[in-house]
């Protein structure tokens, strides 16, 4: 698991330097990595490392993972909002007489 969220964290590494080279939309996509990296890693330290029995990495395991889940769920909601309302019907301007 180490391995692959390593491979993972390059790959949103190296992409999130070549932005004007790939493009904002392709960059978007593969930033999307993230968050399996992320998850990938978080599993990797809480079963193969040696101090994930001791309080202190514990409480820096629910620290980060409540943290990521929280600003993981205000993007969500906050992406959602704009193109709810781009789907709006457009009304047209009012004219002046």
């Amino acid at each position: 698991m180490g391995i692959f969220a390593f491979y993972g964290l390059i790959i949103v590494m190296v992409t999130s330097g070549a932005v004007k080279v790939i493009g904002q939309a392709m960059w978007r996509k593969f930033h999307l990595l993230s968050y399996p990296t992320f998850l990938l890693a978080f599993f990797h330290g809480v079963f193969a490392g040696t101090d994930s029995q001791a309080l202190w990495a514990i409480v820096f395991y629910e620290a980060t993972v409540g943290m990521i889940a929280l600003l993981a769920l205000l993007q969500f909601v906050f992406s959602i909002r704009p193109k709810a309302r781009e789907n709006l019907p457009q009304t047209p301007p009012a004219r002046r007489r």
